[in-house]
């Protein structure tokens, strides 16, 4: 079923909620079967950000056009397909003037406390630039998907156990991360050479 088709229901006392310093930032590009449900995700967290930006990086399907229909969100379009994450979230970033800039892809979901756990952790640790919480897929149904389970949940469980211990996270994951906005500026936002730009 097409995400234009479904009805994405937000609960009305959803923007009661606290909002909080943050910018959330989603390249998408031709995202139009997922980003109905991640906008749908963030704006049932327990606490909102100030700016969600969908950076449509020129789709040729309806990715903008449903991420329009969400009026608590911001779309802006690449002039041209900028041909990588990178490029996309530094558009995007060129726009944040919260002290916190969160990215995340458009084909995921969240849990409820989501971001209210990743702002907790900054606030409380004054000297982190950026922090990446767990992420696993939800859907495994081919031996892609069991693999890259696995690989994950590796990685996640076990990799950045031992980095943390040694104060040196490798790669914040490009799911969803936080980072100080001006932090992020200094460094120049995402490198562009790379399709990984969470590698880098």
């Amino acid at each position: 079923m097409k995400n234009q088709d479904i009805d994405f229901d937000v609960p009305s006392d959803t923007f009661e909620n606290k909002i909080v310093p943050v910018t959330l930032i989603i390249p998408a590009y031709n995202e139009e079967f997922s980003i109905g449900y991640a906008l749908t995700s963030l704006l049932n967290q327990t606490v909102l950000p100030e700016q969600i930006l969908v950076v449509d990086d020129s789709s040729s399907d309806k990715t903008g056009e449903i991420a329009k229909s969400f009026k608590e969100v911001t779309v802006v379009k690449t002039p041209k397909n900028s041909g990588s994450k990178g490029h996309a979230l530094n558009y995007g970033l060129s726009f944040v003037k919260s002290k916190f800039t969160m990215a995340m892809d458009a084909d995921i979901t969240l849990e409820k406390n989501a971001i209210k756990k990743m702002l907790e952790y900054m606030d409380t640790h004054s000297e982190i630039s950026a922090t990446c919480t767990f992420v696993l897929p939800k859907k495994i149904k081919t031996l892609w998907d069991h693999t890259r389970f696995i690989e994950y949940l590796f990685a996640l469980s076990f990799y950045k156990s031992v980095q943390q211990m040694y104060d040196s996270i490798v790669i914040c994951s490009g799911c969803f991360t936080i980072y100080k906005t001006n932090d992020l500026k200094e460094v120049g936002g995402w490198p562009t050479h790379t399709i990984a730009e969470d590698m880098e």
